[in-house]
């Protein structure tokens, strides 16, 4: 048995993975959600305006019923200094022991920190058509990225045509804009996660059938965990027609999100 054959969504097809993550800085403390079609999170990451002093993250929806677990985990950070810098170094945590997309954000808001502010990105990736696919990124309204992507190569346009997003060498990247690296690290995400729109993980009671190729991948999927994990069925949204669902309770903030 496996996944492609026995757990292939009807639906996939006929429409796009979408990821909104929301960056609120205020004085002493950084506000960051991240919705899409499979997590919803809500952080706080305070600071003392050179090193992280606090952080809590709430779990709103998760595809495994281990991944609220992750939360504690980020205590970690707790002296981490505010620099653009953990964006490649993360603070010198294993990210294989984290909840990828709780760190991803605890990361931006520590960036957020930095930059003072607010931002808002979105990513939208259409679902692949054999291998191929289209991924674009706007940053407060304005697309700063759009690839044609075979598989995890981009092949369109001209300027990065045979950039692999499994091989991209950051820190090299990071050199000479560290906003575009927190961007395409975030786009990058997008089409990693979106090729799960191929499935129907409903039909999943366990993790177990992603045992072999997925162990020690993240929090959720360390060897000790896997047994434990059931499915949070019921837990997928797709907001292929209704982005302004995404982190909805934000909109009833105007002017913590308007310029």
């Amino acid at each position: 048995m496996t996944i492609s054959e026995n757990f292939l969504s009807p639906t996939f097809g006929s429409g796009c993975y979408r990821r909104r993550v929301i960056l609120i800085a205020d004085k002493h403390v950084v506000t960051a959600a991240l919705e899409d079609d499979y997590h919803h999170f809500v952080l706080q990451l305070h600071h003392d305006g050179s090193h992280v002093t606090g952080i809590t993250s709430d779990a709103k929806r998760f595809p495994w019923s281990t991944c609220p677990s992750a939360s504690p985990k980020l205590q970690q950070l707790i002296g981490a200094p505010l620099s653009h810098e953990v964006l490649l170094t993360q603070a010198g945590l294993d990210a294989h022991t984290q909840c990828t997309h709780q760190l991803d954000l605890a990361v931006a808001a520590i960036t957020q920190a930095v930059r003072g502010g607010h931002r808002q990105y979105d990513a939208v990736v259409s679902d692949a058509q054999g291998e191929r696919c289209t991924a674009v990124l706007s940053v407060d309204g304005l697309t700063t990225l759009e690839w044609t992507l075979d598989g995890s190569t981009i092949i369109a346009p001209a300027a990065q045509a045979g950039l692999n997003l499994r091989k991209i060498n950051m820190a090299a990247m990071a050199l000479h804009d560290i906003d575009a690296v927190q961007e395409l690290g975030l786009l990058r995400r997008a089409v990693m996660i979106a090729g799960g729109r191929r499935f129907n993980f409903d039909r999943l009671e366990d993790m177990s059938i992603f045992a072999e190729r997925m162990t020690g991948a993240c929090f959720a999927f360390q060897p000790e965990r896997i047994p434990l994990a059931k499915r949070a069925k019921g837990s997928i949204r797709d907001f292929t027609i209704r982005p302004e669902f995404l982190l909805q309770e934000f909109s009833s903030q105007p002017n913590k999100l308007s310029s």
